[in-house]
């Protein structure tokens, strides 16, 4: 989807309404907001750092087989559930209207 933005915070602004608790959980936070362009609606979701990666990769060009080949670099160790989580993200994503289309395999 085109209209997307991820984000990265410090602190899980997105995660916590009380002030005082988000200061001390810091560490690096990924969201993603993206339209639904058959509603207009915007959704945000809570991403992993994978996620974030994937997610960015993917809007970028380049293919989840390259994505999970890469992942060794990132000193990832692919497994079979890596692989199966991040299909089954995707199939989420596509189901929310971020992704528009994939073909597993």
């Amino acid at each position: 989807n085109p209209e997307h933005r991820l984000l990265s915070f410090t602190y899980p602004v997105h995660l916590e309404p009380r002030p005082a608790k988000i200061v001390a959980r810091t560490g690096v936070s990924f969201v993603l907001l993206h339209r639904d362009q058959e509603t207009g609606n915007v959704q945000f979701m809570d991403l992993s750092p994978w996620l974030a990666f994937v997610t960015e990769q993917l809007a970028m060009g380049i293919t989840v087989k390259d994505i999970l080949d890469y992942a060794p670099q990132l000193n990832i160790t692919v497994t079979g559930t890596l692989e199966k989580d991040t299909l089954s993200f995707l199939r989420h994503m596509q189901q929310q209207h971020f992704v528009l289309g994939f073909q597993p395999g």
